[in-house]
């Protein structure tokens, strides 16, 4: 930080025309707190009566020479300290989430299989062993496709039979992808936050708590500030949050500090994502896939060959999860939902004037739902 340099004559001119009342500085402390740092620095008053000057000083570490001193600023809290940086109340309330016990919820569950139904987030995570179990798992379920991960059209095909067949697995896998997911951008953002203030302090030779509620900082920078900014009745959390707003300036930051909050699905590194602690547990989850369809060998010549002809036939011709008119009777829509692999069944949706309603029906009665409406009584259905 730059310095001011002013004579004893200037300097006590400048503050007879600040500040209207103040004590001779030989008497010892001064309710002023600019003054008290000078009289301290000066060896004027003692550590005692600097700490009775403002009780926003948790601790004062002496040195040599005395304006070398380090004083310790504590805020009620940290957003007291955030509103005297001026930042946004998006930004207050994602530092505050952070820094909660379970952090900030960068991820969605809804989204996540979403996403893996459209052939993503998981499969650029797994490692060569769980590469090659579902490799087998897929030589079982879709053994007329070929194994190709790059394949963005067999990715989706994948992850809707793996859906279909394992929901519970999968959705344990997704689960755990949420958490690891979770942990890695609550890391990348809490390290992003914390150089963006470390790099201001470092600026000023001043450091912040882990609560972001104590600085410390050095006494003679604490003066200089106030004498740059006018701060002449300035108390020690003023002063502070000066000294950093004008630090971010001078460091491009536009004396502004966040914008985290819009910048929020940017903080990703795949450093912070446990990959190994991942990959374990898909490993377990694809073992009890590999083991449930290796117990049944019958069900495996037998079952889920036809349930996937079953599957195949259906989702040929109709879209999933999407409401569609019934054609014979356009009053009414319907939504298939998805597959019981265990009754070669139809999950399907009914929308009705008095409400949605969810079905399970055979290949047959699907067929008969959709072009003989009144073998039904669709409002009891």
């Amino acid at each position: 930080m730059g310095k001011i340099k002013l004579s004893e004559s200037e300097l006590i001119q400048v503050i007879k025309r600040i500040v209207k009342e103040s004590d001779d500085e030989s008497k010892g402390p001064n309710d002023n707190f600019v003054i008290a740092l000078r009289n301290y620095a000066k060896g004027k008053i003692s550590k005692n009566d600097l700490y009775d000057v403002d009780d926003s000083i948790y601790h004062i570490e002496p040195k040599t020479p005395l304006g070398q001193t380090m004083l310790t600023i504590e805020f009620k809290d940290q957003e007291e300290l955030l509103n005297l940086l001026e930042m946004s109340d998006d930004d207050i309330w994602f530092m505050r989430a952070l820094n909660a016990y379970d952090g900030y919820d960068f991820m969605d569950s809804y989204q996540i299989e979403q996403d893996f139904k459209e052939g993503y987030n998981v499969y650029g995570e797994l490692d060569d062993e769980n590469v090659n179990k579902l490799k087998d798992l897929s030589s079982i379920i879709l053994p007329n496709k070929e194994f190709d991960l790059n394949d963005e059209n067999f990715r989706v095909v994948l992850s809707q039979v793996l859906l279909d067949m394992f929901p519970k697995e999968i959705d344990y896998i997704l689960g755990d992808f949420e958490m690891e997911k979770e942990s890695e951008m609550n890391a990348v953002a809490n390290k992003a936050v914390k150089s963006e203030f470390d790099d201001v302090l470092l600026s000023v030779g001043a450091d912040i708590n882990s609560g972001f509620d104590r600085i410390d900082i050095k006494l003679s920078d604490l003066y200089a500030a106030a004498l740059q900014s006018n701060l002449y009745n300035g108390d020690a959390k003023e002063i502070v949050a000066n000294v950093l707003k004008k630090a971010s300036d001078n460091n491009g930051g536009g004396g502004q500090f966040g914008g985290w909050y819009e910048n929020s699905y940017e903080y990703q590194d795949p450093e912070y994502f446990d990959s190994k602690s991942f990959n374990n547990y898909v490993s377990r989850q694809f073992d009890e896939m590999l083991e449930s369809l290796e117990s049944n060998s019958d069900e495996i010549n037998g079952g889920i060959k036809e349930y996937l002809d079953f599957r195949n036939r259906i989702i040929s011709k109709f879209k999933i999860d999407n409401w569609i008119d019934l054609p014979k009777d356009k009053k009414y829509k319907y939504k298939i939902k998805g597959f019981d692999k265990d009754d070669i069944k139809i999950f399907v949706e009914l929308m009705t004037p008095l409400g949605v309603k969810q079905v399970k029906l055979s290949e047959e009665n699907f067929y008969n739902l959709l072009y003989q409406p009144s073998l039904f009584n669709l409002e009891e259905v």
